[in-house]
């Protein structure tokens, strides 16, 4: 249950013995929980670093849980920082990233960026330009294409229909 907020299956069995009991010892969690002594002594550790078990001299395991809205409360601001840690992360990564494809943008032959434009000579900077952009579609794309889905052969042979709808076109 306490998964999504930074607590394994066995640290949280500790912990909620420990708020069951609050005099058990190691020796009584490693009974009630079947667990052995080093894996119960993990757990402690682990309640120890993320402040929700704080130390006492007076309690047998030596520690004594925080109880569970203040602990709950922790856990989630140490998620929250997290995140926030992450999220800064992530936006340096993106400007690493823009700055990186500039510069390649600049040593591609056949494209050149003039104010903040792309200018692709060539077939294959105009292809290249496509794959790159196809990868990053996630709606939908809509093309212009002269003869549309019409065979070649199709598209040559003028017609009523291809002069029609040519007409229709302004300039």
């Amino acid at each position: 249950m306490l998964e999504m907020l930074g607590l394994d299956r066995t640290v949280e069995a500790v912990y909620r013995g420990m708020l069951t009991d609050p005099e058990v010892g190691v020796a009584e969690l490693c009974a009630q929980l079947a667990l052995p002594e080093s894996t119960v002594r993990e757990a402690l550790d682990e309640l120890a670093d993320l402040t929700i078990a704080r130390d006492s001299p007076f309690h047998p395991t030596g520690l004594r849980v925080v109880e569970p809205p203040v602990a709950l409360e922790l856990m989630l601001l140490r998620q929250e920082e997290e995140l926030a840690r992450r999220h800064h992360e992530l936006a340096t990564q993106k400007t690493a990233m823009v700055r990186a494809v500039a510069e390649c943008a600049q040593l591609r032959p056949g494209v050149a960026v003039v104010g903040g434009s792309e200018r692709l000579v060539g077939m294959e900077a105009i292809q290249a330009k496509l794959r790159v952009l196809a990868k990053e579609l996630q709606g939908e794309c809509l093309a212009v294409m002269p003869g549309g889905g019409r065979s070649r052969r199709a598209s040559t042979r003028p017609g009523r229909s291809t002069r029609r709808r040519w007409d229709a076109v302004s300039p």
